[in-house]
């Protein structure tokens, strides 16, 4: 069974040594904070994607595969040169260009393109089916003049629908529902 809490102990000790707070990781890594937060507690009982394992181990300066010999109750394996201190700044992470050139390219150019806003990776699995939703907010205003008053209401929009997302990945259908979750049993209404 994996050791999430080992992950966890592991996640933060690797990050105390580069005086770094959850904050700083989400920000280094590019991983969404829902995923770092999980993580981060142990709270996840979630197998983390192969592109999330990657852009944690080498933002903590650790080979590939490490986060899986944790999880097996090993200790990861520091990267060769890789330091500790706060000042040695990781390896970017990979672009998604790099990462995934499985992505269709309409998903390409568009990640290629304007500001990273936020990224969320939703939970969306039920017993039996391993699924996560990942959205990436990005912006592309161009003018710089009402770049401030636009990206206001960007971020606005953006954190409803942030909103929306998270309450429908948290609805779980009860055990009548069909599988578009509506109900198959009578409502009593006739």
């Amino acid at each position: 069974m994996a050791d999430f809490a080992r992950l966890a102990q592991a996640i933060r000790a690797a990050s105390a040594s580069r005086n770094w707070l959850q904050e700083d990781l989400i920000r280094e890594s590019g991983v969404g904070r829902s995923t770092v937060q999980r993580l981060w507690k142990g709270a996840s009982q979630v197998m983390p994607t192969l592109t999330i394992k990657s852009q944690l181990e080498r933002t903590l300066g650790w080979t590939p595969g490490s986060i899986d010999t944790i999880l097996d109750g090993g200790d990861p394996t520091p990267l060769s040169g890789s330091s500790t201190s706060a000042t040695s700044a990781p390896e970017p992470p990979a672009t998604a260009d790099t990462q995934s050139s499985t992505l269709p390219l309409a998903a390409r150019d568009v990640l290629e393109q304007g500001e990273l806003l936020d990224t969320e990776v939703i939970d969306l699995s039920r017993p039996g089916a391993d699924f996560h939703l990942l959205v990436v907010a990005k912006v592309g205003i161009k003018d710089d003049a009402e770049k401030r008053e636009k990206m206001r209401d960007v971020i606005e929009q953006w954190l409803m629908l942030r909103k929306g997302i998270r309450d429908m990945a948290d609805y779980r259908p009860g055990p009548d529902a069909a599988p578009d979750g509506s109900s198959d049993s009578p409502s009593g209404d006739a």
